[in-house]
């Protein structure tokens, strides 16, 4: 009886809505607590918007956390504003940019089942969600944007 059931409670257990976890990091030890987050997911990454600020602010970090992607060997598509100074020219990374238009205060990271969003205000706030629909949509929207950039 049990077995027969199985097939059922299987379909019935995919057709449940995932439901998106949401963090909210605060301050410095806020942001570097993503940096290490990434490099545990180990996954590519995509990145919108990548800041000089990452290199004014957490230079130390910034240099440990691409040793750790390099060890890892975790590839990243980023879409630079056009005129922005690009943090670290890597091997791991390939580059595109995009019109000024596309410039804001805050960059998207988007890697595994998560998508990341780093606010550079006073003080420095990121969310990070956990869901693949919205892992999905985030995907589907840096694609486009990777296709319009230039190289």
């Amino acid at each position: 009886l049990a077995l027969a059931l199985l097939p059922e409670l299987q379909e019935k257990l995919q057709k449940i809505e995932e439901k998106p976890i949401v963090e909210v990091y605060e301050g410095k030890e806020g942001f570097v607590s993503l940096l290490h987050k990434i490099i545990r997911v180990g996954k590519p990454i995509y990145a919108i918007a990548p800041s000089e600020e990452w290199a004014h602010r957490f230079p130390l970090q910034l240099q440990q956390y691409y040793k750790e992607r390099e060890k890892n060997k975790i590839p990243a598509k980023l879409l630079y504003i056009k005129g922005t100074k690009i943090v670290y020219k890597h091997k791991l990374n390939t580059i595109r940019y995009l019109p000024t238009a596309f410039s804001h205060p805050t960059t998207i990271v988007i890697f595994g089942d998560y998508v990341a969003i780093f606010m550079w205000s006073d003080p420095l706030v990121a969310t990070l969600t956990k869901s693949k629909n919205m892992n999905v949509s985030f995907q589907k929207y840096f694609d486009v944007l990777w296709k319009i950039a230039n190289p």
